[in-house]
């Protein structure tokens, strides 16, 4: 698959020294002892990481467990979790082997085995199953292959495993705006209904047809710059500031000045720390230059690489600019869905209510492909009857030991298609629910760029199957009265290990790097991108923000959470006419599958709008287990 290498970063392998390991925990806010310190070069060591990304896992691992503190014992913890996660992929490197109906999992000498076997099979003209394997009585096999061929076969998918035998299924976890509404029931009976209003695009995406792979130099540059001229405008029009200013300007005693640009680490190699921040201009203003800054006198800032930003101070040197003012952004005006016209779109689906399905992947157990998690959300979808199922990618996992190892009978395009979509047409039939699906770059059968355009699906075998849209990455779609904005990009997770702060206004961190996203008006604010992001600028219009939506769908590795971020988190609590609406919903409604066992989805209700106050604080997300 393709890697746009150009968009990958190089990262400082820190060695892991006191020195380095101490630094790299204080990046992140975190003191260690003597006792923790050591045992942190010793993660280091055993899992040959560097010292920034120990650190990241422990603050993954804190935020999960809700530690606050850090110490030998707790470190202790995240190392038996890493020693698990690595006994698992291990676990998962024998691949995939389809045998009739059924996927599992079998080892490489298995694979060999059943191989020579279908082939014998072929030659002698015994039939085949449906899933290409042949049905044979088996010759003698040495006591090895007949032994791992006797394992696969007890591996199958919906045998005994981590998540038949998980706990508190329905269960759920967090409620948002638990006020707007009751429960969601999980049963809405047997009743056959209509179906659901469509989905309406509200932005439209990237074309199936759009080219990959031809961005230049100067389609990075200009997307960078674009960034920060509608930065500009933004900040006129809200504060009627204008920065045109050069951001290495020397200016005279005390005098303040306003310059805009975007964050860079000092150096190409590193981490973003308060000592290592540089502002780089603009070409019209600044001919792309860049100057130190200094922070200290900040009380409070939250900044990543690639964030725009606009500083209010002075440079009396020339050579470090010292802000006394931050503006971090602010989030563009809530998009308004439009009133119901007079023939076409009923009010209904205008302004009325919603309900929907959030599921993101991996829809399967890494040990096999038997689509297990997905099997379940189908079941209870059924049976809840909501008007709408949103599934985010991924769907075929390029990280899935079976697609790694490429041991499958199957091509990744049949994968989905059977294993997915053939499924949601069949399980959802009658029940009047549509179905959305979005991808992911880590889908194997998907375009491997971002942001991507719709998957193409095969026409449905019958006339009753359930409808099934295929929505491009990043999605904006109104359901009833409700916009919902999703990115499969695991942005979350990139923020998390990137931002630097110091005492920021919103405590909450979750609530705090999802409205990085809202007040930068772009679903993949950070630059340049995460290795495996695999941005491509010259689509740079289809991931840009125009409105925020009600809801922010950010699926993510890190624990699920739903957040209500109101005027003061969207930077917009000094316009008085904004502010009175400016509320947004943003959900992590984590993975479907964690590892071999269960996860996570989430269910939206919006009660409808009464032309007043904010549509997502008129809305109730709750976060369930699988």
């Amino acid at each position: 698959r393709g890697r746009n290498l150009g968009a990958c970063r190089v990262r400082d392998t820190m060695a892991a020294t006191a020195e380095g390991v101490r630094g790299a925990f204080s990046d992140v806010d975190v003191r260690l002892d003597a006792a923790s310190l050591k045992e942190a070069q010793r993660l280091c060591t055993t899992y040959n990481l560097d010292a920034d990304d120990l650190a990241l896992k422990w603050e993954v691992f804190a935020y999960n467990k809700g530690h606050e503190e850090c110490s030998e014992t707790l470190l202790e913890q995240l190392g038996e979790q890493m020693q698990r996660a690595e006994a698992k992929k291990a676990a998962a490197q024998g691949g995939m082997h389809a045998q009739g109906s059924t996927w599992e999992v079998v080892t490489p000498a298995a694979a060999k085995a059943s191989s020579r076997l279908n082939r014998s099979a072929r030659s002698s003209g015994s039939p085949l199953t449906p899933g290409g394997a042949a049905v044979f009585t088996p010759s003698p096999l040495p006591v090895d292959a007949n032994a791992a061929v006797h394992a696969a076969s007890a591996m199958k998918a919906g045998g005994s495993s981590p998540f038949t035998q998980r706990a508190a299924a329905l269960a759920i976890q967090q409620t948002l705006n638990a006020e707007a509404m009751e429960a969601p029931p999980a049963d809405a009976g047997d009743a056959m209904q209509e179906d659901a209003p469509a989905l309406v695009r509200v932005a439209e995406g990237v074309p199936p047809n759009a080219r990959f792979m031809f961005e230049r130099l100067e389609d990075k540059v200009e997307y960078l710059q674009a960034r920060i001229a509608a930065f500009e405008e933004a900040l006129h029009a809200q504060h009627g500031v204008t920065a045109d200013w050069p951001v290495y300007a020397a200016t005279a005693g005390e005098e303040a000045v306003t310059v805009v640009g975007r964050i860079v680490v000092d150096g190409d190699e590193g981490r973003l720390n308060a000592a290592s921040v540089l502002l780089e201009g603009s070409v019209r203003h600044s001919g792309g230059q860049r100057v130190r800054v200094g922070l200290d006198k900040l009380e409070s800032f939250s900044l990543f690489p690639g964030q725009v930003v606009a500083f209010e101070g002075h440079n009396p040197s020339g050579f470090t600019f010292v802000p006394r003012k931050l503006y971090a952004g602010a989030a563009a005006p809530i998009a308004v869905a439009p009133k119901a016209e007079a023939e076409g779109e009923t009010a209904a689906a205008s302004a009325g209510p919603s309900d929907v399905v959030v599921a993101a992947g991996p829809y399967t157990s890494p040990t096999d492909l038997g689509y297990e998690a997905l099997d379940s959300l189908l079941a209870y979808v059924a049976k809840a009857r909501p008007a709408h199922l949103m599934l985010l990618g991924p769907f075929v996992d390029e990280q899935h030991g079976a697609i790694k190892t490429g041991l499958i009978e199957h091509t990744f395009e049949e994968v989905f298609r059977r294993q997915v979509l053939e499924r949601c047409r069949t399980a959802l039939a009658g029940t009047g629910v549509r179905v959305a699906v979005a991808p992911s770059t880590r889908d194997v059968h998907a375009v491997p760029a971002f942001p991507q355009p719709p998957m193409s699906l095969a026409p449905a075998a019958t006339k009753d199957a359930a409808h099934v849209e295929s929505l491009p990455n990043p999605a904006v779609v109104r359901a009833g009265g409700l916009t919902l904005g999703a990115c499969t990009a695991d942005v979350v997770r990139e923020l998390a290990g990137v931002e630097v702060s110091k005492a920021p206004a919103l405590k909450d961190r979750m609530a705090r790097l999802a409205a990085h996203v809202l007040r930068q008006r772009c679903f993949y604010p950070s630059y340049p991108p995460a290795p495996g992001a695999m941005m491509d600028t010259t689509q740079a219009a289809h991931f840009v923000m125009g409105d925020s939506p009600d809801v922010l769908l950010l699926p993510s590795d890190i624990s699920p959470f739903a957040k209500l971020l109101d005027a003061d988190a969207l930077g917009v609590a000094g316009d008085e006419n904004a502010a009175k609406a400016a509320s947004v919903a943003a959900v992590n409604p984590g993975r479907l599958m964690k590892g071999p066992s269960g996860g996570t989805f989430a269910r939206i209700r919006f009660v409808g709008s009464d032309g007043q106050g904010a549509a997502a604080e008129r809305t109730r997300v709750d976060i369930l287990r699988i």
